[in-house]
């Protein structure tokens, strides 16, 4: 992930918030901030004068970058499991109806 001064970039795709990338990662609307567990508040909030001041306060640094950057890296991991397991089981239940239409009295 890299910090942008217009958002942030994700695996060649800018996003505008972290909630945004937050969200397409985990697949839910959450909370960017909360999501990948940085300091400095949100957007908007009391906490943070601007956007860019937002970023900045949120965007950790040396070791702890390295820590967050493995931490995406292993949720991305156990996504790409889960949709390869549902993707696997997806695929053996249309198996299984299929074998179950031609099974049926008036397809014989």
């Amino acid at each position: 992930m890299k910090v942008l001064d217009h958002g942030f970039e994700f695996e060649g795709s800018v996003y505008k918030s972290l909630s945004k990338l937050a969200g397409i990662i985990s697949g839910q609307v959450c909370n960017g901030f909360a999501f990948f567990k940085l300091t400095g508040g949100a957007v908007g909030s009391a906490t943070s004068k601007t956007p860019k001041a937002a970023r900045q306060a949120a965007k950790p640094s040396g070791d702890k970058l390295g820590e967050k950057i493995a931490k995406i890296d292993g949720l991305i991991a156990k996504l790409r499991a889960a949709l390869n397991e549902g993707a696997a089981a997806l695929a053996e239940a249309e198996v299984k109806r299929a074998e179950m239409v031609r099974s049926t009295p008036e397809n014989r």
